[in-house]
């Protein structure tokens, strides 16, 4: 099997390299990306995890449930409902399913025998969490709520109605004893509205976290949530493509992933599931895979992996680095790094993969450069706002990131 690492090293580096200050890391993690799955897998959406660190995805393509063993090895599908969104497991490995068509919630075993259908009432229940003592909460994005159920499946209460804009996720901090609730930001670029918040269990707000931007350490959409036995909280970020990490205050620790489609990247990521091996389970939609990362901590129980951790030597090489400003009217700069001299394009695309302007720079020397965008296209004309891909191709590195134009 194929093991790409991935080291993470200090913000620093990239204030040297762009001239701009952004969130600082204040911790050094390693998160080896171990493998892809890709067996059986349509279009994966929520994922979680039983004792036996068994796998189970819900898929909107089959509009099924899909189980893999903890060495990512296909066991088979089943059937919950219409179309299975959310998904939770509790300790007597009864997984808590939602339909995203009808808005019901069943309870069914392991290979998809229907134990109950008693939770009736939800709009859009798109996630869901089991805590330490089998309570189950469930997000209802569209009621602008949280719903809790005890393990006899009888309703405690609810919260957030008073507060919550559009919730899409949540997770159980077991370490802290408490919730996390993300809210998605929303679809209008003027008025995002993305938070983590935290509760107490009993639904009593505390605190929220994160930041929305472009820059490290900031996030662009929230779709999933999971957190560490460290308290670390890891954010999957559909719209950037990566997982952002951070620490147990909210503090930015670092990145998992890229934008793109090779082993490692993700394209809408949605959720992310941790077994007891300390791995990342990550459902990326639009590759229809799933992705998996170990954490390297000698801090984390059950850490058992031994590879290598002093790698960074083999990652600070060809780097193409977030655009600046991003959001950005009327230009913005695009900043790359060169280990090797080699001859450098910078090609820019519409969201749907159309050709807007290319940057043939010629053969460049080792270091620091940047080219700068007016947003216009080849022939000199202004394009409208929206998302754009923009890609370097420089040797045999290629690297794709996003930015938005917002005139």
């Amino acid at each position: 099997m194929k093991i790409q690492a991935v080291k993470y090293y200090l913000t620093a580096l990239y204030i040297v390299l762009c001239g701009h200050a952004l969130a600082t890391p204040i911790d050094t993690l390693n998160y080896i990306h171990e493998m892809r799955i890709t067996d059986q897998i349509g279009s994966p959406l929520r994922v979680a995890i039983d004792k036996y660190d068994n796998v189970y995805v819900t898929d909107s393509f089959y509009e099924k449930i899909i189980k893999f063993n903890s060495a990512g090895e296909f066991q088979g599908k089943f059937s919950s409902g219409v179309s299975p969104l959310a998904i939770a497991i509790d300790s007597k490995d009864h997984l808590y399913t939602s339909d995203r068509k009808n808005g019901t919630i069943r309870v069914v075993d392991t290979s998809g025998v229907l134990l109950s259908s008693a939770f009736h009432g939800f709009i859009f229940p798109s996630d869901g969490i089991v805590d330490d003592q089998d309570n189950f909460y469930v997000v209802d994005s569209k009621a602008k709520k949280v719903r809790v159920f005890n393990a006899n499946r009888d309703e405690l209460f609810s919260f957030g109605k008073d507060m919550l804009f559009y919730p899409t996720a949540i997770a159980f901090d077991k370490k802290n004893q408490r919730l996390l609730v993300a809210e998605h930001g929303g679809l209008d670029f003027r008025n995002i509205r993305l938070l983590v918040h935290i509760f107490t269990k009993q639904g009593i707000w505390q605190s929220s976290i994160a930041q929305f931007g472009w820059l490290e350490g900031e996030i662009a959409r929230i779709q999933g949530l999971a957190v560490d036995n460290a308290g670390r909280v890891y954010i999957a970020d559909t719209f950037l493509g990566i997982v952002t990490v951070l620490d147990e205050n909210g503090r930015y620790i670092t990145t998992i992933g890229d934008y793109g489609t090779e082993p490692g990247e993700m394209r809408s990521p949605m959720d992310i599931a941790i077994d007891s091996q300390n791995r990342l389970w990550i459902t990326s939609k639009n590759n229809r895979r799933l992705e998996v990362f170990r954490i390297e901590d000698p801090h984390l129980k059950n850490s058992t992996s031994n590879i290598e951790q002093d790698i960074s030597h083999n990652l600070l090489k060809f780097q193409l680095l977030q655009n600046f400003p991003n959001p950005f009217n009327p230009q913005t700069e695009i900043p790359f790094v060169l280990e090797n001299d080699g001859y450098v394009t910078i090609s820019i695309y519409s969201e749907i993969g159309q050709i807007v302007r290319r940057f043939d720079l010629g053969y460049l020397s080792a270091g620091n450069a940047s080219v700068l965008w007016n947003a216009t296209n080849n022939l000199g004309q202004k394009v409208a706002s929206g998302i754009y891909l923009y890609e370097i191709r420089v040797n045999e590195f290629v690297a794709v990131r996003r930015m938005l134009l917002m005139r």
